[in-house]
């Protein structure tokens, strides 16, 4: 499996001195995109497109986000398909195998109910977190990143995934916290780089994530959505010294 950035040859255009274009054909970077085929339990296949890298996070957060696993300790071996070959004779490492700890339903398990309680946050709490927003790591593509509170009060980055795919991304996100054991994730919130769309939401929500914080605004079936289930759904504005905030879903705390 390869991680690095490919590259194809492109037509390059710049200003030249008399106001026309000058082209020359070079290389240039994309984004890696190939497909994971997950098998599970040898009875159910799914094909996930997505950027190589965190696969088992991914394939932990995919199921989950099915309804399929409730937590971490229901995956008990996530290996590469050694027969799975690419063109050069080499594992493609884009074949996973999956064992469960019981059969897999022919159809998914209910979502986790939700709390439907009007979430609050303090107005400090939420302009410290929507400060990290624009120092966040990214490549250019899509990110989904889980802060969490320190002690003294201020948030900080507990992980960072990419993905060309927004929902590939997030489900790495989630699975990474699933291994780690922080699901639900209470108390956690979600930074993307993306709108927050309705599908986006159901994952946050799903996984017990208190907020979702976007420098993009959200779409109304993911408001309608934050609304419903109580979650945190804010827009940081996009002027670099002052950041008005859009509160979408939920309320400051004090009664703002």
């Amino acid at each position: 499996m390869s991680t690095r950035t490919p590259r194809v040859s492109a037509l390059h255009l710049s200003p030249d001195a008399a106001g026309g274009l000058r082209a020359e054909r070079r290389a240039a970077d994309v984004l890696a995109e190939e497909v994971l085929t997950l098998r599970l339990d040898g009875r159910r296949s799914f094909l996930i497109p997505r950027t190589p890298g965190h696969d088992v996070e991914l394939a932990h957060g995919f199921l989950y986000a099915q309804g399929l696993i409730r937590d971490a300790a229901q995956v008990r071996e996530a290996r590469y398909c050694a027969g799975a070959q690419g063109p050069e004779g080499c594992n493609s490492y884009n074949v996973l195998d999956l064992r469960s700890t019981h059969p897999t339903p022919d159809t998914p398990a209910p979502a986790a109910p939700q709390a439907a309680e009007a979430a609050t946050i303090s107005e400090p709490a939420l302009r410290a977190l929507l400060s990290l927003l624009p120092a966040l790591p990214s490549s250019g593509m899509h990110r989904a990143a889980i802060l969490a509170p320190e002690h003294e009060g201020k948030p900080r980055l507990l992980l960072s995934r990419e993905d060309a795919h927004a929902a590939t991304a997030l489900d790495k996100a989630v699975g990474a916290l699933l291994l780690q054991r922080r699901v639900p994730a209470t108390g956690l919130h979600l930074a993307l780089s993306c709108p927050p769309t309705l599908g986006l939401a159901r994952r946050a929500s799903r996984a017990g994530l208190s907020g979702v914080f976007s420098p993009a605004p959200p779409t109304a079936a993911a408001v309608e959505h934050a609304r419903a289930r109580g979650l945190l759904l804010a827009r940081a504005g996009e002027t670099p010294k002052r950041r008005p905030v859009a509160l979408y879903s939920g309320a400051l705390s004090g009664g703002a």
